[in-house]
């Protein structure tokens, strides 16, 4: 089977995707460390030298290829389901779980991570906070169209692989 969480960057999709992928003995994909292997540039590079339309492509190009893989959990990129019909894919070929957390834990996360992400690279906490109030509320539609949802602001790893294989 195939499992793939998807989720606003910072979520916990790769972190929870490993130990889920451990427990179950399955492969484990991270989606962007996928495409910097493939690529062989680094995803800020890919964004930096050929925009984030270009990097788009790209993952919609790997997922495909991902997804000829009977059996592996996929963390998916924060912005991968919200183009070209990749949640229809995902949803076609495995099972989407949408990793839910609050605007206000994605602000501490992402700035506990610093400038590590590009789309957000160089923000202050108040540029994160407008920036989200608008870019994650854009996403929740495709999020939500995932199978099932877990709220992960609460981050207890032990108490969320136990929900994510409760709902496999």
């Amino acid at each position: 089977m195939l499992i793939f969480l998807v989720g606003y960057m910072a979520s916990g999709k790769s972190t929870l995707g490993r130990e889920l992928a451990k427990d179950l003995n399955v492969p484990f994909i991270d989606l962007d460390e996928y495409i910097e292997f493939k690529e062989n540039k680094t995803i800020t590079e890919i964004f930096t030298q050929k925009g984030e339309v270009f990097f788009r492509k790209l993952e919609h190009y790997y997922l495909k290829e991902i997804i000829k893989n009977p059996n592996a959990v996929v963390a998916t990129g924060g912005g991968l389901p919200c183009y070209n019909e990749n949640m229809n894919l995902m949803n076609k070929y495995g099972e989407c779980i949408y990793l839910k957390t609050s605007e206000n834990v994605l602000v501490d996360r992402l700035l506990a991570l610093g400038n590590s992400r590009p789309l957000v690279k160089g923000k202050n906490r108040e540029e994160l906070i407008d920036f989200l109030s608008h870019h994650f509320r854009n996403r929740i539609e495709w999020y939500e169209m995932a199978s099932y949802t877990i709220d992960v602001d609460d981050f207890n790893e032990k108490k969320l692989l136990a929900a994510l294989k409760a709902i496999l």
